[in-house]
């Protein structure tokens, strides 16, 4: 009879002692190290989100002083300030990334001729 997983009594499926310890040792490591960010992580998320937002502003202010905002790039902006608001830096920065590149989208699409049909 082949031996398996299965057919193995309980007692004799444990993971050796050696492997076991590191395992555990692995575990801790992970545990601690994924903890809360520290205050400088945090202020740094919050100032680079804060000059996204502010980058944002600017290129959807100019968007719409041309009449060329895209509702995708307000909508982005909105969701920024949402994450901002909540402290979500990081989901802050994307979407405020996203805001004033849909923004200076919308201001070079402004150079494009009109479609003809």
């Amino acid at each position: 009879m082949i031996r398996t997983h299965a057919n193995t009594p309980a007692h004799r499926r444990e993971i050796p002692g050696g492997i076991r310890g590191t395992l555990v040792a692995f575990c801790l490591v992970t545990v601690v190290l994924s903890g809360a960010p520290s205050a400088a992580a945090s202020a740094s998320g919050r100032e680079q989100a804060t000059k996204h937002l502010a980058e944002a502003e600017s290129a959807i202010a100019e968007a719409t002083r041309l009449g060329a905002l895209w509702t995708t790039a307000r909508e982005a902006y909105v969701m920024a300030q949402r994450a901002h608001a909540n402290g979500d830096f990081p989901t802050a920065v994307r979407h405020a990334k996203t805001a004033a590149e849909q923004a200076r989208m919308g201001i070079a699409q402004q150079g494009y001729p009109p479609l003809r049909y």
